[in-house]
């Protein structure tokens, strides 16, 4: 057989010949067995591309499909890959976000703790979380960050890229504050109560006092020869009358302080012209050098709302109308005008003012949670919120109307609470009133004592010091027309002492009516809310107490 080539190489001796013939179906069979492994292993090969096509997918779909909002940046801080939440966050399309620098997405105040962690997770290559507020076209929000390192540095001097993930925490901050805005209000009302039975109690017998002797000066001035009146008198008289308006206007103030941060049960109501004036006697400092008020007040039902809410509403409102006036411009020029008046079932307040108004991107985010165009000493940006959140627990609405150097229009309504049945109130005038039997229970003497001379001239009176000795004596005398008992008292309060006649005196327990210079415990605050009786805050007047005594189961609606 001659020499041939083979894959064009001269075969030697010391090679192998070449195949014969016989040979080329092993040939063929090998490369039948290599072209199958060949084609298995493709096999893997797209099975393997095909489950990472589907692992790439889904992991796509979690990114894009995540609750956080997930943004990728560089080494230079521009945003690479955002997901659908991000979109949503920051109120900018895909396109809009990638390349953009990632703090400013950042609220000014905020960046400078945001690039300290972004610093902190180059540095140490670990993860950093804080919370900042973040942009959203003209509204901010408030976010949880989260950030991890995405890579090493590539070299000296070289950045870190790195991955955020945002969370929303607005709504969960807005919790918060209004919790604490509760706890705070009643943290209020317990001081304020506190405060309010301090202060009224001495001014329980200080105002009957200076009130008995104003009634008393007429009769006075009879028993004082004609030629000894003169001007002495007369300025005597006038010092009387001016003490007496003082302690009047401490009581009011008292008043108004508590009923703004009083706490309210479910289903409360009540009259929106006391909650008006009890807005404007805790606002009157903010208001005495800025601006006048102007009252426009119409007969309104009371409203579906409790007293001390409504006059949170009305003092927030007012507070805003203040704060809407330059601080240059002359108080004579600033005014704030306040209304009430009703509209079939709706009873609606407005509070005005010629301030400085607002524009209509403000107008849009004023009632956003922690939104504010004052500095932080004048606001936290959640009043018009909680306003807006009690109106509407209430049923009612709250609605806005301002103009640039104009001024601003506050106005909402509520529901009108039920009107109870019409009753002629039979009140006999004090000439008339038939002379009853009174007792007063009080543990303050001075206080007693101020009750007693106001009651004398026209009742007959006795007075116990404690809710033991009143009900000792109540065992053996009952013939008491009215009695008049203080809440507060130590051993056995006047709670306890009209529990005891409910069982042991029906008809005694009717003509009780309770006293209170202020009460900070919610357990006695509660039990005054279920008993029936009237309550009397103290300081009392005299014409309120003769017409107490003469009808003490007279309940008003």
């Amino acid at each position: 057989m001659s020499r041939s080539t083979l894959g064009g190489r001269q075969q030697g001796p010391e090679q192998e010949s070449e195949p014969d013939a016989s040979d080329v179906p092993g040939l063929i069979h090998a490369l039948r067995v290599y072209q199958h492994e060949l084609e298995a292993q493709n096999e893997e090969l797209r099975q393997a591309c095909a489950e990472l096509e589907t692992l790439r997918s889904s992991l796509e779909d979690l990114f894009q499909h995540a609750p956080a909002a997930l943004v990728n940046v560089d080494a230079k801080g521009a945003i690479t890959l955002v997901n659908h939440a991000a979109e949503l966050l920051f109120g900018l399309d895909n396109h809009a976000l990638v390349g953009r620098q990632i703090t400013s997405l950042i609220r000014e105040e905020d960046t400078d703790r945001f690039e300290r962690s972004r610093h902190l997770v180059e540095s140490e290559s670990g993860s950093q979380v804080l919370e900042a507020r973040v942009l959203r076209v003209e509204e901010t929000r408030w976010a949880r960050i989260s950030m991890m390192a995405a890579s090493p540095k590539s070299g000296p001097g070289a950045g870190t890229a790195f991955r955020t993930a945002f969370v929303d925490i607005t709504e969960q901050r807005q919790l918060e504050a209004s919790l604490a805005q509760a706890e705070k209000m009643a943290s209020m009302g317990m001081l304020a109560a506190g405060v309010a039975h301090e202060i009224n109690n001495p001014l329980s017998y200080i105002l009957p006092t200076l009130e008995s002797a104003m009634v008393e000066r007429a009769p006075l001035r009879e028993l004082i020869p004609q030629d000894a009146q003169g001007s002495e008198f007369d300025e005597l008289t006038q010092r009387l009358e001016h003490a007496y308006q003082g302690a009047r206007r401490v009581k009011d103030i008292v008043r108004g302080l508590t009923s703004v941060s009083r706490a309210s049960s479910a289903g409360a109501t009540g009259d929106l012209h006391q909650a008006m004036r009890h807005a404007l006697i805790v606002a009157s400092n903010e208001l005495r050098f800025v601006a006048s008020v102007q009252e426009q007040l119409s007969e309104v039902d009371n409203v579906r709302l409790a007293e001390g809410k409504a006059a949170q509403v009305l003092l927030n409102l007012i507070l805003n109308a203040v704060h809407a006036f330059d601080e240059q411009r002359s108080g004579q020029r600033n005014q704030i005008a306040v209304a009430t008046w009703q509209t079939g079932d709706r009873v609606w307040a407005s509070v005005t003012d010629n301030g400085c108004g607002m524009s209509g991107s403000v107008q849009a985010r004023v009632f956003d949670p922690f939104y504010t165009t004052k500095g932080a000493e004048r606001g936290t940006g959640l009043g018009l919120a909680i306003c807006r959140d009690i109106i509407h627990e209430a049923g009612g609405d709250i609605q806005l109307r301002s103009a640039l150097s104009e001024g601003t229009r506050v106005a909402f309504w509520l529901p009108a609470a039920p009107r109870g049945p019409q009753v002629a109130e039979a009140k006999p005038s004090i000439t008339d009133a038939l002379r009853r039997r009174v007792l007063i229970v009080d543990d303050e003497p001075e206080v007693a004592r101020a009750i007693r001379r106001l009651l004398k001239a026209q009742h007959d009176v006795v007075v116990v010091r404690s809710g033991l000795e009143a009900q000792q004596l109540l065992t053996t005398d009952d013939s008491f027309d009215a009695i008049l008992c203080d809440v507060m008292m130590p051993d056995f309060s006047g709670i306890q002492l009209l529990r005891w006649l409910q069982s042991h005196s029906p008809s005694m327990a009717r003509h009780t009516v309770l006293m209170s210079g202020g009460v900070s415990s919610k357990e006695i605050q509660r039990e005054l809310a279920e008993v029936p009786n009237r309550l009397l805050h103290k300081p009392v007047d005299r014409s309120t107490l003769l017409e107490v005594v003469q009808n003490p189961d007279y309940s008003p609606e």
